[in-house]
């Protein structure tokens, strides 16, 4: 009697236990067959049809919450095409709901945050929002990356307390000149021009590397530019070569000091330009021309000749050209 119960019970649990195995099988080959066609369907570009399909792939994979650990690759990359999809279908609400679920999987990943954030701040308007979900990346991370987007956001809210004291946290972590720079943005657009300035000569004064100064130079010199105090970039920007030698730098030197008549100076910035580059047309030009009004004919007609089939100079440069050769006859 008790090995026919024993039997009994075996053929129950093998009654039982084999057609959950199969449709567990099939559920999980169906999740995986949605997988695949949605992947083909955002390639496609079809999102809303890819939307659907992931959506039922997720609902399976996550049926049973033992099974997490065991379909996290598969969880993870639906999350991933689920956020894209909704994204890029303009569904952005939905598409933080499984962002955030991403970040869950995979914390780590600054850029699915930084996409976020943005979704935040330009598609929904809301800041205060952009703000938090960096500052929980920054809370596991200590990033300062983070801490400089939480700054900019805040100057965005014009907060400036707080955008400064985030700059400034920025900067405890590293002192890097590209976070004085746009913590310095933010003191102009306040229209606070000598707290801006204070920031790079604090930062000069620290004796960074020969490079970062000459970064620091550089910037100086742009802000100047743009506040229309070109004399004041000019220094700037000389200053800055003496560190580390920039083409475009170089050349809007050399056309201020041409357009003042500085033609010293200009020349010396040219030879720079020439030594670097023997062939630069615009140094040939300009040195042409200045030389031509020191009535130097003989080095000017050298320099002419050098662009004188070139697009932009060619025509002015062939005119000078004749002339010097008019003066010959």
């Amino acid at each position: 009697m008790r090995q026919l119960c024993i039997v009994i019970l075996l053929i129950v649990i093998t009654t039982v236990f084999i057609p959950l195995c199969a449709i567990t099988a099939s559920q999980e080959r169906t999740a995986r067959e949605n997988l695949r066609k949605g992947e083909s369907l955002y390639q496609a570009q079809d999102f809303k049809q890819a939307i659907e399909l992931l959506r039922l792939a997720l609902d399976t994979f996550q049926t049973d919450p033992a099974d997490a650990k065991k379909y996290e690759k598969e969880i993870k990359q639906t999350l991933e095409k689920l956020y894209f999809a909704n994204r890029k279908a303009s569904r952005y609400h939905d598409a933080i709901e499984y962002g955030i679920d991403y970040l869950k999987v995979d914390p780590e990943n600054e850029a699915i945050v930084r996409d976020i954030a943005q979704i935040y701040t330009f598609r929904q308007q809301d800041i205060n929002n952009a703000i938090k979900i960096w500052k929980d990346y920054d809370k596991k991370y200590n990033s300062i990356v983070a801490k400089q987007e939480i700054a900019e956001l805040y100057g965005r809210l014009n907060n400036m307390p707080e955008a400064i004291k985030w700059f400034n946290a920025a900067l405890e972590i590293k002192k890097d000149i590209e976070v004085l720079h746009k913590m310095a943005a933010l003191y102009i657009n306040n229209r606070e021009i000598q707290k801006a300035f204070a920031i790079f000569e604090e930062y000069i004064a620290s004796n960074p590397s020969d490079k970062d100064k000459g970064r620091a130079y550089k910037l100086i010199g742009t802000f100047q530019q743009d506040l229309k105090n070109n004399h004041k970039a000019m220094e700037s920007y000389e200053s800055s070569l003496n560190f580390d030698y920039d083409r475009g730098i170089t050349w809007w030197l050399v056309t201020q000091y041409f357009d003042s008549n500085q033609f010293n100076y200009a020349l010396k910035h040219i030879g720079n330009m020439q030594q670097r580059n023997p062939n630069d047309p615009d140094a040939a030009y300009l040195k042409g021309m200045i030389l031509y009004r020191q009535a130097d004919y003989v080095h000017a007609l050298d320099e002419f000749k050098k662009v004188e089939n070139d697009s932009e100079y060619g025509r002015v440069a062939k005119e000078h050209i004749n002339r010097i050769n008019n003066r010959k006859n």
